[in-house]
């Protein structure tokens, strides 16, 4: 959010140096936020205790879903909590036990609000464009209701511009209605990410060091240097891991035919 709001008053105080640019803002990172508001939603109605009582996640480990972190363990969470509680509200239907009261209400809420969040999830995962901005501009009154500001904010102002693209961009429109909105790794199906998850699972994977940016120095020359060949020492770190794995593998099968 941060990134995309530079760069957003960027091209907006230089309209004309810019009009041909459309900025994205990162779809994990807005389902990692909405993650942690639907935590917020829900913390303090038990949740938490439901987590740590079902013998699955322990105090600390269900404190940090409730804030949303780490991302794949929070969507089995909410995903297995969901099942249940579909399950639940189903048999009591069928069994004529269903009594609408304001808890039961509210849980239903909750349900609606996490099939918003798997809703987002698969759009990416398949490339489907409408969805996905229909998604994204459901996420945006859970954001108000949770006083996540900068995210209603310009999650408002990114719904809007790529509502307008079909106007202001109609071949990125085209493009993106194909799916290229969105990182394929591999050749498999229902396997495209956000552009900001592909970085995080490649080149920021790659750069990241012990202690981060503090590790390295607090003097600007020294910082602008390793943000200049991050992208050097990624690649090189990459190329490294995947020549190890190779003579890993190598040698695994020279064992086996050995013995």
């Amino acid at each position: 959010q941060a990134i995309y709001q530079l760069a957003q008053r960027l091209k907006w105080n230089k309209p004309d140096e810019f009009k041909n640019v459309v900025i994205l803002m990162g779809g994990f990172h807005v389902s990692l936020n909405y993650l942690a508001a639907l935590g917020a939603f829900v913390g303090g109605f038990g949740w938490q205790d439901i987590l740590e009582d079902s013998g699955i996640f322990g105090k600390v480990a269900a404190s940090n879903l409730v804030g949303g972190k780490p991302y794949s363990r929070c969507m089995d969470a909410h995903r297995a909590f969901y099942e249940a509680l579909r399950i639940m509200l189903l048999e009591s239907q069928e069994e004529n036990l269903y009594i609408p009261t304001a808890m039961s209400k509210f849980w239903e809420t909750y349900l609606r609000l996490f099939e918003i969040c798997l809703a987002h999830q698969y759009a990416e995962r398949a490339g489907k464009w409408d969805l996905y901005v229909q998604s994204l501009e459901a996420m945006i009154p859970l954001f108000f209701a949770t006083s996540r500001l900068k995210y209603s904010k310009w999650l408002s102002v990114h719904v809007e511009e790529m509502k307008a693209l079909p106007t202001t961009a109609p071949k990125v429109h085209e493009e993106f209605l194909k799916g290229n909105f969105v990182v394929r790794r591999t050749t498999r199906r229902f396997s495209s990410v956000s552009p900001d998850m592909a970085l995080e699972q490649t080149l920021n994977k790659d750069v990241k060091n012990h202690g981060g940016i503090i590790g390295i120095s607090n003097k600007d020359n020294a910082r602008n240097k390793w943000f200049f060949t991050a992208h050097i020492k990624a690649a090189v770190d990459a190329e490294l891991n995947a020549m190890i794995e190779k003579d890993e593998h190598k040698a695994g099968d020279w064992h086996h035919t050995d013995n």
